[in-house]
Order: C-alpha cells, then structure tokens, then sequence
C-alpha cells in the first residue's frame, strides 16, 4: 500500500500480486506465473509517475511505457525459462550462467471494478536472453510485441 496526503495531493495504491514458480529439473527449466492487481484511489491527484500504468519493461511488455492508466489494474504473466549453462554457487565467476526465456503478458486497466472483462485484455509475447551474474544479479534483454508494434529492452533483475 502506498498513501500520500499534502496540500492538494491525495491519493492511495492497494497492490496485491501473487506468483509461482514451478521447476523442472530434468529439462533445466522453470514455468513463472504471476497475477498482479492495483486499486489507485485519487488520480485525479496523483503525480504522474506515481500513477498506475501498463506498458513497458516491467509488465506489458511489447507496449510503450505509461500506454495504459487507469484506476482498477489487472496484469498476468507467464515465462518459459530455459537455462542453457549455469555454473556452479561454488564458482568465483562474474558470469554466472546464461539462460533464454518465452513470455507472454496480459493486462488491462479500467476505471472501475465491475469494468474489467476477459475480452479487455491487451496482449503481448515475446523471448528473451538472461544473463547471470554473481551476487544473484540478473540482466534481462528481451524482444516483445504487441498488436501496436514491437521493441526491445534492457533491464536488470528478474521481472518478478
């Protein structure tokens, strides 16, 4: 939960998420589900970039960033993660192992509760390579398209 109240800003986010994670060790590979949903109470208040939004790097991937607002969100996502080589948690390597990942995204965002529908849905999917780094550190490249176009990205650490 997020709340902040000052002369003529007011505004609360309730976040609830929930993911999974299912490993199959004779393939190498590892199904990551994750529900996400945001209650936003106040936008007309709320400084831009504390907004609830869809798109970009973080969660409809294959949008642009800040491409869907609204008070009510609703994000699902799902990862196919393949590692190639993955050395071991005894090694001193900076570079820790290599891995590939097919995702797929589903979000939507609406101004009230009662107007989220299973035929709302923005979709995006796409593939990416992950490389990791000691520290438990991870960096994601990946490759997403939507029905509006299609982008990459650069980021650091798992999405969730």
């Amino acid at each position: 939960m997020d709340w902040q109240s000052g002369n003529d800003i007011t505004y609360s986010i309730f976040t609830g998420q929930s993911a999974l994670f299912c490993p199959i060790p004779a393939i190498n590979t590892t199904v990551a589900c994750r529900v996400l949903m945001k209650r936003h109470i106040g936008m007309g208040t709320t400084p831009f970039m504390r907004l609830s939004f869809l798109g970009g790097i973080d969660n409809l991937r294959g949008y642009k960033k800040y491409r869907f607002a609204g008070e009510w969100l609703l994000l699902s996502n799902i990862e196919l993660r393949w590692n190639i080589f993955r050395l071991g948690s005894d090694n001193n390597s900076f570079l820790q192992g290599i891995g590939i990942a097919l995702f797929g995204d589903a979000g939507q965002v609406s101004d009230s509760f009662d107007a989220l529908r299973w035929n709302r849905f923005h979709l995006s999917g796409g593939a990416g390579i992950r490389v990791y780094l000691s520290g438990n550190r991870t960096i994601r490249l990946d490759i997403a398209k939507s029905p509006e176009g299609m982008g990459g990205s650069i980021s650091f650490g798992e999405m969730f």
